[in-house]
């Protein structure tokens, strides 16, 4: 077989191999996993401020691009735990406290603040930070989604 023959036979293959695999497949379908909204937390530092440390608190519920609907995000709580568990400050985001909700839809974030000053500067500083959202799909059902971050190192300002 010629050199030419060969490279006509190789370009041949090849497009036949891209019609086989580009030519069967259809857009995938995203998983449940994928439609689920999702809560973070922004890493936490502490802060020795005014003679108290200062705990600031940041969460987001991303609504998945892929969500069927809107949710509605009606509740942020925040609780920060000691190293041998116990509660320091348990507390929520004002703005929704107050009766506020965030619609969230598909592709966007709905978040808050938590902030807690603890004038009790000679106990260890807490160690994670749990947060929970509360939210409602668009049919009406009621879901609340947890998160826990562990809280890094003193700030001193």
């Amino acid at each position: 077989m010629k050199f030419s023959n060969l490279r006509h036979l190789a370009i041949a293959s090849i497009a036949t191999l891209s019609v086989a695999a580009c030519g069967d497949l259809s857009p995938a379908k995203p998983s449940l996993i994928e439609q689920e909204p999702v809560l973070t937390i922004l890493p936490i530092d502490p802060v020795l401020f005014n003679g108290s440390i200062l705990y600031r608190v940041h969460a987001s519920v991303q609504n998945p691009r892929f969500a069927t609907g809107n949710i509605t995000l009606t509740r942020l709580e925040f609780t920060l735990f000691g190293a041998d568990g116990s509660i320091y400050w348990t507390g929520e985001d004002p703005i929704y406290l107050y009766g506020s909700a965030a619609i969230v839809q598909p592709g966007l974030s709905g978040g808050g603040n938590g902030t807690f000053s603890d004038p009790n500067t000679t106990r260890p500083l807490a160690t994670v930070c749990m947060v929970r959202a509360r939210f409602t799909r668009a049919d009406g059902s009621t879901w609340m989604i947890e998160e826990r971050s562990t809280i890094r190192r003193l700030l001193v300002v």
